[in-house]
């Protein structure tokens, strides 16, 4: 996944096309179109969900960098960060009217965007006929409430500075297999669940698919081989569509 390349309106695609098909490609990098002269409310959210995949796309990287070498507490605030983007999305692919807050109406007035009860109580009433919609919604405020443990000063901080000899005390990383784990075993969700997303502002195909298909296989081989043959709840995610 890459940054988006740039984002405009085009009257050369039919206005019942969805945004992005106009595109050769099944990759965010590169330009997509809106359909319409006249941007609407579902230009807004589809211009919003862009702009909030982009920016998972830059935080998933250094989320990685960052537990492989070993600095768990800011990985664990990197992924908080794209849980909440997902949250972002769903609500945004929910409801269009929204998505004019995130936006600053005078270029003067800073941009209001719902809070997060807001954000929460829309997708539980707008998406209450999606039932595995609300399972992932439920897994993912159970993980971030997880995740706020260890992206701020806590018991995780203990661990992050731990050494073999009690007197000592490791400045910077620190390898941790369980820690690196959890970091690799969330992060492989939430970036399920935001791919998702962008297949309703991104045209996919079925390489698109397989490839999906593909990061569960190595995610269910790697969680068996790392954390045991049983299987946590949210590997559930894989196997639920929105």
């Amino acid at each position: 996944m890459a940054m988006v390349a740039n984002v405009r309106t085009h009257s050369g695609v039919s206005a019942d096309q969805r945004p992005g098909d106009s595109c050769q490609g099944s990759t965010m990098r590169r330009e997509h179109d809106w359909g319409e002269d006249d941007p609407s409310d579902a230009y807004w959210s589809w211009s919003v969900r862009l702009n909030l995949a982009s920016g998972a796309a830059a935080t998933a990287k250094p989320t990685l960098h960052a537990a492989l070498a070993g600095y768990y507490s800011p990985a664990y605030g990197l992924l908080r960060h794209l849980a909440e983007t997902w949250e972002q999305m769903v609500y945004l692919q929910l409801d269009d009217q929204a998505a004019r807050q995130w936006f600053n109406p005078d270029g003067v007035e800073p941009a209001r965007a719902p809070s997060k009860g807001t954000i929460l109580a829309g997708i539980r009433k707008r998406g209450k006929a999606e039932v595995g919609l609300l399972n992932n919604l439920n897994l993912v405020e159970h993980t971030i409430g997880a995740l706020n443990g260890g992206a701020h000063p806590s018991g995780l901080m203990m661990v992050q500075v731990s050494t073999d000899t009690a007197s000592m005390r490791q400045l910077g990383a620190n390898f941790n297999r369980e820690l690196l784990s959890s970091v690799m075993s969330w992060g492989t969700i939430f970036i399920a669940l935001l791919l998702r997303e962008i297949e309703h502002i991104v045209s996919s195909d079925d390489q698109w698919r397989a490839e999906f298909d593909a990061l569960g296989e190595d995610r269910r081989r790697w969680h068996a081989a790392t954390l045991g043959d049983a299987l946590g709840k949210e590997d559930d995610v894989f196997e639920r569509s929105r």
